[in-house]
């Protein structure tokens, strides 16, 4: 990516999100930091197995708050229901927040069982 911002003379800015979130993080032209998504635009947090917030710079999963969240999956409230849990949206991503707020994707996780 370095390589493409120096040859092209570009600037690249990366972004995160899924279907039911839109966008939730952001790379700007004034604040990118390659290999990142970069900082989220809304609330998040980034957990353990157990649900607990992991410390920066420890891989765990993504978990956001949006005004933006889907309401539900089209009659499938089982699948709904392991992923909205107390307003929060459970992606089964595994991501890493580093000291200065970016956010570096690891990898998807799979999270729902469709029966």
């Amino acid at each position: 990516m370095r390589m493409l911002e120096n040859k092209f003379n570009l600037t690249l800015c990366e972004t995160y999100g899924l279907s039911e979130l839109l966008v939730v993080s952001m790379s700007t032209l004034d604040n990118h930091e390659l290999g990142t998504v970069g900082k989220p635009i809304c609330d998040i947090k980034v957990i353990d197995d157990s649900g607990k917030e992991v410390p920066r710079g420890e891989i765990g999963e993504a978990v956001f708050n949006t005004p933006w969240v889907m309401k539900e999956y089209y009659k499938a409230t089982d699948l709904t229901a392991q992923v909205l849990k107390n307003d929060w949206f459970y992606t089964g991503d595994l991501v890493r927040m580093d000291e200065g707020g970016y956010l570096e994707y690891v990898e998807s996780q799979v999270l729902l069982q469709r029966g």
